[in-house]
């Protein structure tokens, strides 16, 4: 094996135990400080139901912008909701 190959394995494996020692940490900060199940429940809250309107808005300026591009290029007619 030539030197570029073993070097690429030795990132690899480096790379491998960075991640392992993250997960590892992960675990250990779970079962040492404990997890605020209110405070967790109420996070994901945040993020799943009230991002839910800056999502809408993207998604719909995105299907905006590609019926106009679809339109332009004479792809075809854009389609309305269903």
């Amino acid at each position: 094996m030539n030197l570029r190959g073993e070097r690429r394995i030795a990132e690899w494996l480096e790379g491998l135990g960075r991640h392992t020692l993250s997960a590892t940490a992960l675990v250990a900060s779970l079962f040492a400080f404990g997890v605020k199940w209110r405070g967790l429940l109420c996070q994901t809250c945040f993020f799943g139901v009230k991002s839910r309107s800056v999502v809408s808005v993207t998604d719909a300026f995105t299907d905006l912008a590609l019926g106009a591009q679809a339109a332009g290029e004479g792809i075809g007619a854009p389609v309305g909701l269903l």
